[in-house]
């Protein structure tokens, strides 16, 4: 409804297509943006307003990067240049009080949505994620000169050492506020000594730092619904200069668990078969779980800390064990899922 729209919304769209009538507009609310779905009554092609909530910069919940509308559209043109699906920008104005950008519409289903339309048939399941790593393999080919955020005047918190990098990453954790309230201090003593050691055997790592889109998970990817083919990526606020390893722990953690962890190898199996090979030694574990590590620090203590709503009330407790399970070697490759089974509603085959 109309109503619940900002005028200042309504009038860059109506200022947009003048031409054109508003028929209804659905709105879509995250952490850091709203989108405003807006479709016209002459039965042609929407819009999506994708408004800042935060007009003053803050730090993106994952890396600690200054996180802004700008970089969001930087990150798309990037996309775009390599091929890959992304929604087409109209106009914006990052002036705003309320910062905002006009997208087209993009074509497809969520890939919630997909899997469901399939009665979750695992043979969809793994074509469809190995059409993933196809289309994100396309990334691997847009490289930096150094690890960092991507930012529209280059790579913020960079540094040409991937250890380095990653031991930026941590030590805001390490800092934070509400640190002891999900770890004892015995437990906090073995999560630095494991990622101390980690980077330690991360600094002879070479590898060609390139763009990881990150956080793609069932409900935010759009895929066609008769092939599952990707027909849309938008959510790219957490966008990486990083390894392969980086783009590979996220999915492990959002996609190849969906079905439970019996389903985990053959899930990752098909995804690599898109996307290409990464390391598969001693390193290349211990980096994945480094990304995997710093996911589940970063939902603790940023993303779910004090969240009271009746379904995520425990997920910061939950993710604090996730963490130790990780360096103590009894990670659950489904435990973010198995959290999200009420929301998703994806069935576990375990």
């Amino acid at each position: 409804m109309l109503s619940s729209v900002p005028p200042s919304v309504v009038n860059a769209v109506l200022a947009c297509f003048p031409e054109r009538e508003i028929e209804d507009v659905k709105v879509l609310a995250g952490r850091s943006h709203v989108n405003y779905a807006f479709t016209f009554a002459d039965g042609g092609a929407g819009v999506l307003c994708r408004e800042q909530q935060n007009p003053v910069p803050h730090l993106d919940a994952y890396f600690g990067g200054e996180s802004s509308l700008r970089r969001q559209l930087a990150v798309l043109g990037l996309l775009r240049e390599a091929g890959i699906p992304v929604p087409d920008v109209y106009q914006g104005d990052e002036s705003a009080p309320r910062p905002y950008a006009l997208l087209s519409y993009l074509n497809g289903v969520t890939f919630a949505e997909y899997m469901k339309s399939r009665q979750h048939h695992l043979p969809d399941f793994f074509n469809a994620l190995r059409n993933l790593g196809h289309t994100l393999s396309a990334t691997r080919s847009i490289l930096f000169d150094r690890f960092g955020d991507i930012q529209p005047d280059g790579i913020g918190n960079g540094s040409t050492s991937l250890a380095e990098r990653v031991a930026h990453i941590f030590e805001r954790h390490w800092s934070h506020a509400r640190l002891t309230t999900y770890f004892t201090e015995d437990e906090q003593v073995e999560l630095r000594a494991w990622v101390r050691a980690s980077v330690d055997g991360l600094r002879h790592w070479i590898a060609a730092p390139h763009l990881v889109v990150y956080d793609q998970h069932s409900r935010s990817l759009l895929v066609d619904p008769s092939t599952g083919k990707v027909s849309g990526i938008f959510d790219v606020e957490f966008a990486q200069a990083g390894p392969a390893e980086l783009e590979v722990a996220c999915a492990s953690m959002q996609l190849f668990g969906l079905y439970g962890r019996n389903q985990f190898a053959a899930a990752r199996a098909a995804f690599l078969e898109g996307y290409g090979a990464v390391a598969s030694g001693p390193e290349g574990v211990v980096l994945e779980q480094c990304f995997m590590l710093n996911h589940f620090l970063s939902a603790t203590l940023n993303l779910y800390d004090g969240v009271v709503d009746g379904i995520r009330d425990e997920w910061s407790q939950a993710f604090a064990r996730a963490a130790l399970d990780v360096i103590r070697g009894s990670y659950d490759p489904a435990v973010l899922e198995n959290l999200k089974r009420a929301v998703t509603g994806f069935p576990s085959f375990d």
